[in-house]
């Protein structure tokens, strides 16, 4: 049994449904359901931890759902994204054939990304993140097929479900993060 400093009992409490801010998207609401673990003090009622599952495979959910939608990706979402591939920006610079600086003002908003280098980022998220989120239907022609809406139509707001097999795993392919709507807020 584990204690607070204050040597209340730590009791853990499964929510249904959680807000998440923690995920570095800038302006796009992520909702969690059945995903997200409370551990709080019984005594002082102090929130020791807050742990999401499978937060990898959240990762990626978001990076997969979000290159599908079709609003003009900004700064903080290359940043996501490029974080989310686990690359350098030296790293996706060499991969989209433009340099680093060009990837930096990308990602601080001093330059909007290109059409050919945006759907080629889009199409690196899918291949390479699409694995560890089964749930999330992705192809290569999706980002073709994409028309990019160059009209500001944020915030977007993602809701995720968390799909577990009896043991409260979620590693098999029809088990994993689940996006429910996609919309507009605000």
């Amino acid at each position: 049994m584990r204690l607070c400093d204050c040597g209340g009992k730590l009791e853990s409490q499964r929510l249904f449904k959680h807000e998440d801010k923690r995920l570095g998207l800038p302006g796009v609401r992520i909702m969690l359901y059945n995903a997200v673990t409370l551990e709080r003090c019984a005594l002082c009622k102090r929130v020791e931890s807050v742990t999401v599952s499978d937060l990898e495979g959240l990762i990626a959910a978001v990076a997969v759902s979000r290159v599908l939608h079709p609003a003009k990706l900004n700064g903080g979402e290359i940043l996501f994204l490029r974080k989310a591939l686990e690359l350098t920006g030296k790293e996706l610079a060499a991969l989209l054939e433009a340099n680093e600086q060009t990837v930096s003002r990308w990602e601080n908003d001093v330059d909007p990304i290109g059409p050919q280098s945006e759907k080629l980022l889009r199409r690196l998220v899918g291949d390479r993140l699409s694995d560890r989120a089964p749930c999330i239907d992705f192809n290569a022609e999706m980002v073709y097929a994409l028309q990019i809406n160059t009209i500001n139509v944020r915030p977007l707001h993602f809701d995720f479900t968390l799909i577990e097999d009896k043991e409260g795993m979620a590693n098999q392919a029809e088990e994993g993060w689940k996006q429910g709507a996609v919309r507009k807020t605000g």
